[in-house]
């Protein structure tokens, strides 16, 4: 579920409120995904998204625990840790510079 969002560190922002894949598209549950890529397919969707909402594909989300290695490390979104107003789960943005990044098909890290 995509929301605009404002109080963000860096200002008006999608937040991502949910999103996950499945099991079987997770390369630690499942040896071989049948849909490699999914996580990444998503969350271009919602940079994208963001764009068009004219918020330059900055997005702020909590991450489920045990995906933070995924938004910090592949993503290369902004950790900002943990949130005790949200069960703990630590808060990630993406700058509307991480988004072009990420978009960027020759030396990016997404889609």
């Amino acid at each position: 579920m995509l929301q605009p969002a404002s109080g963000s560190p860096e200002g008006d922002l999608v937040y991502l409120d949910r999103i996950a894949t499945a099991p079987w598209n997770r390369p630690r549950f499942a040896g071989q995904p049948v849909y490699k890529g999914a996580g990444q397919l998503l969350f271009s969707t919602a940079v994208n998204l963001s764009m068009e909402e004219g918020l330059s594909g900055r997005l702020g989300l909590h991450s489920l625990f045990g995906a933070e290695n995924f938004y910090r490390d592949v993503i290369e979104m902004t950790d900002f840790g943990p949130d005790h107003d949200h069960c703990g789960m630590s808060y990630f943005e993406l700058s509307s510079a991480q988004a072009l990044a990420f978009l960027d098909p020759q030396g990016g890290n997404g889609a």
